[in-house]
């Protein structure tokens, strides 16, 4: 079940450390767009050991952009779709912003 105010994070994408099959995550994205989550989804990829660059035979950084972006449009995921999970909902995710009432009460506060 997915809650209102929740976000569905897949993380470690790329990671050979982990036994993570990306195609079988790209399929659980698509799936999660047509359950109409699309502006839930956040991906992430770890590169936190010498041998996840690419220079030692791991996926790098630019695994994201290189092998799940063209599987997903593969998939039939639109540009737009894509650009929502990869810039909209970080970005609103990552908006660190007080709640309204509490910045009231920290404007009264200062009075």
């Amino acid at each position: 079940m997915v809650f209102t105010f929740s976000s569905i994070h897949l993380g470690r994408v790329g990671s050979r450390l982990g036994g993570v099959d990306d195609g079988k995550v790209a399929l659980g994205i698509v799936e999660l767009i047509k359950a109409g989550y699309g502006d839930r989804i956040l991906l992430s990829q770890d590169v936190c050991h010498k041998i996840e660059l690419k220079k030692y035979g791991g996926t790098g950084y630019s695994y994201v952009l290189e092998f799940v972006v063209p599987e997903l449009t593969r998939l039939g995921v639109t540009a737009e779709q894509i650009h929502k999970i990869l810039v909209e909902n970080p970005r609103r995710v990552l908006t660190f912003a007080a709640p309204a009432a509490l910045r009231a009460t920290a404007a009264a506060d200062r009075q």
